[in-house]
């Protein structure tokens, strides 16, 4: 399945984002002492998160205060501007896609489109891989909050599917909830991670036998005004997220012109794309969800920055190992023709080295569309006079879904091929041997 999602900002920073950007080696190094509290500030902070948190009724999947601070202690402290209590929906988005109401998935700034990238096989009520296990929403808030969540259920069915979309309600009402208690960007880094025990919670609920749940995995974040403004007096805005599994988010700033990977690293087993390394749901010993890649990001955006998130049934069509590159291919400094090969020392950077590549790739093919296309947009726009509509969450997602429909295509047809062989086969079969049948 492929799921891209993605959110523009109509204001923001014009602060450069100094330290807006981590892989999560970094944000979880323990020798790391830029971001961390001293023992009596975080001592405080403790003393703060564990009044913080309401008398709700879902388990702490953390289990306690000091592992979910952890988390996000690295995350800022700036203060954010005023939010309302139970703040209004001004635009809703949501998905897969619905062909009744196709105005519902994108705006000016916001496009989201689930696909499925199976074959219908001839002969079948319904096409391979259905239902769509993906899901995403955005929600644009009153006083500029915008809040966006995207979910990939893992394996096919009903039960992947419901923990995707209920994860993706809980997630997004939880936060809302909640959204009248955030004074910092650190108190929204808290209320993620507690958002991934609620939707926890609203997976398994209702089921006799919590085996009987699917999974999911969850990418969300919220994006927000802070309260300082910069040295020119522009407002400026901050996108803190948390992710559990493979989904991906991608920052692209307009003022540089540069495209960064927000979850850099979060994919940990370079030689499995289907280990997606954690998901909600019942997973691990009583019915626990896996929690061995949870992180909290923080970025700092720019106006007309570009906020993209995409589930593995996109990126794996940007990731070069997906694509058929051994490791040579993608760098002489992975001296490997299998991607099995690499040894544990070389997975950082074989990793690193394959986010280079799908970022080169986005901002190069997918974002701007390709050098040609840059050029012959300029002499147009020039001439026309006239604003780039080229660069629309609208266009972008086309492009991208252009591109995962294009990659696929030879596998659809082979699926539709093996098909028809195999079944031509058996009534050859049931021909020759019809004792048998």
């Amino acid at each position: 399945m492929a799921d891209p999602n993605m959110l523009r900002s109509s204001n923001g920073l014009s602060r450069s984002p100094q330290t807006s950007n981590h892989s999560p080696d970094h944000l979880n190094d323990p020798n790391n002492n830029n971001n961390k509290d001293s023992d009596k500030k975080k001592e405080k902070q403790m003393k703060k998160y564990s009044k913080f948190d309401p008398k709700e009724e879902f388990p702490d999947v953390f289990k306690d205060v000091e592992a979910r601070y952890l988390k996000f202690e690295h995350v800022p402290d700036y203060k954010i501007r005023k939010i309302k209590k139970n703040p209004k929906i001004f635009d809703d988005s949501w998905g897969p896609y619905d062909v009744q109401f196709p105005d519902d998935q994108y705006s000016s700034f916001i496009c989201g489109r689930s696909i499925s990238t199976y074959p219908h096989i001839p002969g079948k009520d319904k096409r391979d891989g259905d239902p769509i296990c993906d899901s995403f929403q955005v929600q644009l808030l009153e006083d500029n909050v915008v809040l966006a969540v995207i979910c990939d259920g893992c394996n096919w069915g009903d039960r992947p599917k419901d923990a995707s979309n209920k994860a993706k309600e809980g997630m997004l009402n939880y936060m809302r909830s909640h959204i009248h208690e955030m004074s910092d960007a650190r108190d929204v880094g808290h209320v993620l991670l507690r958002a991934l025990s609620y939707c926890h919670s609203k997976i398994c609920e209702g089921f006799t036998d919590v085996w009987d749940a699917g999974t999911t995995t969850l990418y969300g974040g919220m994006l927000f005004r802070l309260k300082e403004l910069d040295a020119e007096h522009n407002e400026q805005w901050a996108w803190v997220s948390v992710s559990i599994g493979d989904c991906k988010c991608f920052h692209y700033s307009a003022t540089q012109g540069t495209l960064t990977e927000i979850t850099e690293g979060n994919r940990q087993n370079v030689h499995d794309a289907r280990d997606c390394g954690g998901r909600l749901g019942p997973y691990v010993g009583d019915g626990e969800p896996d929690l061995r890649n949870v992180f909290v990001y923080y970025t700092m955006c720019s106006e007309n920055d570009t906020i993209l998130l995409l589930s593995d049934g996109v990126h794996d069509n940007l990731d070069p190992q997906t694509l058929g590159m051994t490791p040579r291919q993608l760098d002489s400094s992975l001296d490997y023709t299998e991607w099995k090969d690499i040894p544990p020392e070389l997975e950082p950077l074989a990793s690193s080295l394959k986010t280079r590549h799908m970022q080169n790739f986005l901002i190069r093919d997918l974002i701007l569309g390709g050098e040609d296309q840059v050029k012959m947009r300029n002499k147009v726009l020039a001439f026309m006079k006239t604003d780039d509509d080229s660069m629309s969450p609208l266009n972008i997602t086309s492009r991208i879904m252009k591109h995962c429909l294009a990659v696929t295509a030879s596998g659809r047809q082979w699926m539709v091929n093996f098909t028809e062989i195999s079944y031509l086969s058996l009534e050859n079969l049931k021909e020759i041997f019809p004792e048998f049948f």
